[in-house]
């Protein structure tokens, strides 16, 4: 039973979970929709947003950093960046690449959520 609860938990918390930008997101959230459409996108994006922020990740709660460039996404100049983000003495790896029209990384980013990019 605990653990039915626990996920249940959870699974509230990804689908209506934060008070970061409110219900119907910030005010330049698609700003030229109707109010009553921007609540529906902004609530059919907040699942993804919860579950990586709060969920899988851990921003808004304390972890250090260690790498490369542990407080950047990207490395100042183009090339590798990379870093542990350790939550409760546990690691939590990220890794990102640019380089001239592209950029990706996977992990934990600086603020403590997951994240994962691939753009040409």
């Amino acid at each position: 039973m605990k653990r039915i609860r626990a996920a249940l938990h959870w699974l509230a918390w990804a689908i209506f979970g934060n008070d970061d930008d409110g219900l119907s997101g910030p005010a330049d959230f698609c700003p030229s929709l109707p109010a009553w459409l921007r609540a529906v996108l902004w609530w059919l994006r907040n699942p993804f947003h919860n579950l990586t922020f709060y969920v899988i990740g851990f921003a808004g709660r304390p972890f250090t950093s260690s790498g490369r460039y542990p407080s950047d996404v990207f490395a100042p100049l183009a090339g590798w960046n990379w870093a542990l983000r350790w939550y409760r003495h546990i690691p939590f790896p990220f890794f990102s690449y640019w380089r001239a029209g592209f950029k990706v990384y996977l992990g934990w980013r600086e603020r403590g959520n997951f994240g994962i990019k691939l753009n040409f």
